[in-house]
């Protein structure tokens, strides 16, 4: 019995060892492409700094962005080439300086005049100074572009530069992309004083309708259902008017069935149009812009 069991163990190896080396090279053959590829995979790429590419052995590449956040990534590190990417850095932004000599909040923005119609730090943020304080910073614009300042100061109606939306007119609160740093001082003798206008809106249900301006919201409701009631007779006030404390838009727009649609909005004169006949036309047909003003 032990004899007969260690014949049969000893056959037993012999035969696992030979089927492993068979199997093993099998194996081999079969994954050896499979492994040769997955080396070539972890390849080796690397940064043209002067073409702002990530090129790799295989040939591959992707473009990285040009932005001025990325300067350092993109561009030599000295001679001759690097002078070149300094002055393309220099084109391709503006700094910007703006001290408050204000105890309130101020508000701030930078606005773009060119076609990009960006804004900085973004269309729905703000840049903000309390207590007298001050800030540096750089951004990145298309080369040559116009870029204004427009600050506001919290709870009044003080502003400077081109103020709230960019809306009102301004001597030096612009500069060129790539040119000299845009320094503003927000103090006393620089703020001007935005008057802004109340707008009410009065109406029938035959379509007739009447928008009054005034220095405040109360004269204007009376004055629009007044004006509307006597020229055209059984008139109410809308439920959508603009303060004269803020900024603020009215657009009012008429359908074919001669039904009127009211829009207000404190962005600009352009948004308010748009979304009145947007409103309209989700309703009615034949939608057509009968008024659209701002404020100030």
């Amino acid at each position: 019995m032990t004899g007969y069991r260690a014949a049969g163990s000893g056959n037993c190896s012999s035969f696992s060892a030979s089927a492993l080396l068979r199997a093993g090279i099998l194996l081999t053959a079969l994954f050896w492409p499979i492994l040769f590829t997955s080396a070539a995979v972890a390849k080796e790429c690397f940064t043209d700094r002067i073409g702002c590419l990530e090129v790799c052995e295989d040939g591959s590449q992707r473009e990285l962005t040009k932005a001025a956040s990325n300067f350092e990534k993109c561009w030599p590190q000295s001679g001759p080439r690097r002078q070149h990417a300094e002055r393309e850095k220099k084109r391709r932004s503006l700094a910007v300086h703006v001290k408050s000599e204000r105890s309130r909040e101020v508000q701030f923005k930078l606005y773009s005049q060119g076609s990009s119609k960006r804004q900085w730090p973004s269309k729905k943020k703000v840049w903000f100074l309390t207590d007298s304080k001050s800030m540096r910073t750089e951004i990145a614009c298309p080369p040559n572009e116009q870029i204004c300042f427009g600050a506001w100061e919290v709870g009044t109606r003080n502003y400077w530069g081109c103020g709230v939306n960019c809306s009102s007119a301004c001597k030096a609160c612009c500069k060129r992309c790539g040119t000299s740093e845009l320094s503003m001082t927000l103090s006393d003798s620089e703020k001007k004083v935005k008057l802004y206008k109340a707008m009410a809106l009065a109406w029938n249900n035959k379509g007739a309708w009447q928008v009054w301006v005034s220095d405040n919201i109360g004269d204007a409701k009376r004055s629009a259902r007044s004006a509307c009631n006597r020229k055209y007779g059984r008139c109410s006030l809308s439920k959508a008017w603009v303060h004269s404390h803020s900024f603020g838009c009215m657009a009012v727009a008429r359908a074919r069935s001669n039904h009127l649609f009211v829009q207000v909005n404190s962005t600009t004169r352009g948004d308010v149009r748009r979304e009145v006949l947007r409103n309209c036309r989700r309703k009615r047909r034949g939608c057509k812009i009968q008024y659209a003003h701002c404020n100030g």
